[in-house]
């Protein structure tokens, strides 16, 4: 089976083996399969694959010499012409990005079910989305929106995880990992505090909400916002509730309730 893989280093596997491809068909399935089986114009992948130095006399000749490429890796129902643009077919689970939004969106029962659900969807997360693409503009238009589609589905987890009872050393290090990786992600900074604070840590909760302070004072120039202050206040009064995912606690560990299925952010015309 054909698999595409958006969310980490850009791959085509079949069978599970790497599939080589060259920088402008890969960069061509990459945009297709980000709105997968609904049609892309030319003009939309024009934008994509080329800055206004390295455009071609003719792009849309270009495009239909790798979709013709395309076609002789997936097979000829794979790449489709639709009017005046192309179309990727394949089934959702084929697309990684897909699978994970069918995972993220199904409709659990319980915290539980939910929590395997994200866990699930989160493990095809594999690294900086479209990474290894010889393709800037179409890495800088798509791949911040898919960062933080997939960090707002972290973040989700691990309040449910909070919420559960279920912190544990491992849970701390992922969680500073995300800080370290995303410092700007104030809602992961709030899930590390209260791990911390859960774990017999209160001192460094108290010491990692002074390293927020610092990291957003001097990279953007604000403080931080009034769920992680209250956090901060709570921790200093020494506030019992939060040693255990109760009602109380619950407040304190912001719920960020991931989006199933946003739009791609195609260039216009697409």
């Amino acid at each position: 089976m054909v698999v595409v893989r958006l969310l980490g280093p850009f791959e085509l596997l079949r069978d599970g083996e790497p599939v080589p491809l060259a920088r402008r068909p890969a960069a061509l399935l990459a945009a297709l399969a980000l709105r997968l089986n609904a049609p892309v114009s030319y003009g939309a992948i024009t934008e994509l694959l080329w800055s206004e130095a390295e455009l071609p006399a003719n792009s849309r000749r270009a495009i239909q010499t790798y979709a013709s490429r395309l076609r002789d890796v997936l097979g000829r129902e794979a790449v489709v012409a639709y009017g005046d643009g192309l179309r990727l077919d394949l089934e959702p689970d084929q697309v990684d990005l897909y699978r994970f939004r069918r995972l993220v969106g199904t409709g659990a029962e319980s915290t539980r079910e939910e929590l395997a659900a994200l866990t699930q969807a989160l493990d095809l997360w594999t690294g900086a989305p479209l990474s290894g693409l010889a393709a800037e503009q179409l890495v800088d238009a798509e791949a911040p929106a898919l960062l933080d589609e997939v960090l707002n589905v972290a973040e989700r987890r691990n309040e449910l995880r909070l919420l559960a009872g279920d912190v544990d050393d491992a849970f701390v290090a992922s969680l500073r990992r995300l800080t370290t990786e995303h410092p700007w992600r104030e809602h992961t900074w709030c899930h590390l505090m209260l791990a911390l604070y859960r774990t017999g840590q209160q001192g460094e909760a108290l010491a990692t909400f002074a390293r927020l302070v610092a990291v957003l004072r001097d990279d953007l120039g604000i403080d931080p916002g009034a769920e992680a202050t209250q956090l901060h206040q709570r921790m200093l009064a020494g506030d019992p509730e939060l040693l255990e995912p109760t009602p109380s606690a619950r407040a304190a560990a912001p719920a960020t309730p991931p989006t199933a299925e946003p739009p791609a952010q195609l260039p216009a015309g697409s």
